[in-house]
């Protein structure tokens, strides 16, 4: 690594700051920035209220952030009713054991190859630290939308539970990803492996990303779904 790169990642990482989310004004402040950084949808601030929420700074303005919401709200709401709870207990046990990382993001503009990298670096590692030291939670669940969601998440080993075509963006899928606590701890070497290494980002091509009929959810999973499926579609209607 060159002197002026060591010098380069040291003043950046230098002025980076890690706190959480308080008060009214802050919460729309990140709502803002999360949006304009490639949410499709805007944050629910009773959701937030009731979540932690986790920004990173530099020279005070956000730059990336993610919030952690236990049981998990806004990550399995496109999950059918039903199917939900089934998976969930079958895979954790109850939904008091899992926790949500959801509204993640990194600031896309503006900064160097170099703190990019940086950044996705810290906000993961500080995403990580507080799921296996700061919640009594003994899983994590993470969504995807989008492809380079889908291979990131991929990349840090999570587990596919639930996937079906994406409501949010056309031609995507959805898939809810399940980690454990011991899992997590495994992941802050890698990141710092995958920093220092600095590994190229997987592209999606046909023959990297897995298709839908492809994923790996499990063989209960698929039977579990068309128990639902048969049984609402043998429920009598209601008139009136």
């Amino acid at each position: 690594m060159k002197l002026s790169t060591i010098s380069e990642v040291g003043k950046f990482m230098f002025k980076i700051r890690i706190r959480r989310l308080h008060s009214e004004e802050e919460f729309q402040q990140y709502n803002k920035d999360y949006i304009e950084n490639g949410s499709f949808l805007p944050v629910d601030m009773g959701w937030m209220k009731r979540s932690k929420t986790t920004v990173v700074t530099y020279e005070g303005s956000y730059i990336g952030g993610f919030v952690e919401c236990c049981p998990p709200e806004r990550s399995l709401a496109d999950m059918p009713d039903g199917l939900r709870e089934e998976i969930i207990r079958r895979e954790c046990g109850s939904m008091e054991n899992v926790q949500e990382n959801a509204a993640f993001w990194i600031k896309r503009k503006g900064l160097t190859r170099i703190q990019k990298s940086i950044l996705q670096m810290v906000v993961w590692a500080a995403l990580v630290f507080s799921a296996v030291f700061l919640t009594r939670s003994k899983y994590t669940v993470g969504v995807s939308n989008l492809t380079s969601i889908y291979n990131l998440y991929c990349r840090f080993q999570g587990r596919i539970i639930y996937s079906a075509p994406s409501k949010l963006v056309a031609g995507e899928s959805y898939h809810v990803f399940l980690w454990k606590k011991s899992q997590f701890l495994s992941m802050i070497g890698m990141i710092l492996i995958r920093f220092l290494t600095n590994q190229r980002q997987i592209k999606p091509n046909s023959e990297q990303l897995l298709q839908p009929e492809q994923m790996p959810v499990s063989h209960e999973t698929e039977l579990e779904v068309d128990r639902i499926i048969t049984a609402k579609n043998n429920q009598p209607e209601h008139l009136g």
